[in-house]
């Protein structure tokens, strides 16, 4: 799909309505019976609307896209609803805004960028999804903030 620029919307609670649109999916990959997905979350309100909603995708068993490219059982949004229709399924673990880089760095707040030959962008987290990964997370609270991605992909490991 997203080679045929196809998006997966992440969207308040099913709902297709614009203005519910919280975001994309970047990339989604399975581990056992996980999904992980890689989530870019837009406008000031979103990764909040996240870090307090569940998770829960809309699949559509014979999805055509308008250019009539056929994906079959496909993942055609990705629903943030108060109520789990599924019992134990999870919040977002980390709401953060992805940008195409070589390196990434987690920060409560985003700072100022300065132009360099490797490009850094800070990947903003709301504080209290920070303060959480400082507590589950051994040695995130360490370690410094161009490495806490990584320690938090060794962590998902």
């Amino acid at each position: 799909m997203r080679g045929h620029g196809v998006k997966v919307p992440i969207n308040l609670d099913h709902s297709d309505r614009a203005a519910d649109c919280l975001g994309y999916i970047v990339d989604m990959s399975r581990k056992g019976e996980t999904l992980h997905a890689i989530c870019q979350f837009i406008g000031e309100d979103a990764a909040e609307l996240a870090a307090r909603n569940y998770v829960s995708v809309g699949i559509n068993p014979a999805y055509k896209d308008g250019q009539n490219n056929d994906y079959g059982d496909a993942i055609v949004h990705v629903a943030l609803p108060p109520v789990s229709i599924v019992p134990d399924q999870s919040h977002f673990a980390l709401a953060a805004n992805i940008q195409q880089t070589p390196v990434l760095a987690l920060a409560a707040s985003p700072r100022p960028q300065a132009p360099t030959q490797t490009s850094m962008h800070t990947l903003s987290c709301h504080p209290s999804t920070l303060r959480g990964l400082n507590r589950l997370i051994p040695g995130f609270e360490q370690a410094p903030s161009d490495h806490k991605i990584a320690c938090l992909c060794r962590h998902l490991d």
